[in-house]
């Protein structure tokens, strides 16, 4: 063989182990991308679980909001509008009383002026 054999054969030699070098280093990321893989399926799997339980979850408090909570607001209201009634006959009540009074001191004023023209006379 020649000398220029020979070096060029150094050089393949060379470049044969850095490309088992490279090889060596695919393969290790290739192991590593396939744990990243098999991890983001496990991520997928427990997104899936969660939002599945998230939404049975919105689902129930709906279903409760519906048959229980609106249930309860309506009595609360229904309640109030009684005591609103309540509290306008309570009112007209008091405007009642108030004319009343405005009609005895008028009356007292007029007995007054009677019994002041009695003795007058």
């Amino acid at each position: 063989m020649s000398e220029d054999t020979k070096m060029i054969m150094e050089e393949l030699a060379k470049i044969h182990g850095r490309l088992e070098k490279m090889d060596g280093r695919l393969d290790r990321m290739d192991d590593r991308f396939d744990q990243m893989d098999g991890r983001l399926d496990k991520m997928d799997r427990r997104m899936d679980e969660l939002e599945s339980s998230t939404k049975q979850e919105i689902r129930s408090l709906k279903t409760y909001m519906e048959n229980e909570i609106e249930t309860k607001i309506n009595i609360v209201a229904e309640g109030h509008f009684d005591l609103m009634r309540k509290f306008r006959q309570v009112q007209l009540c008091n405007e009642e009383w108030e004319m009343m009074k405005i009609r005895v001191l008028a009356l007292e004023r007029g007995v007054r002026e009677i019994k002041a023209k009695m003795q007058v006379a």
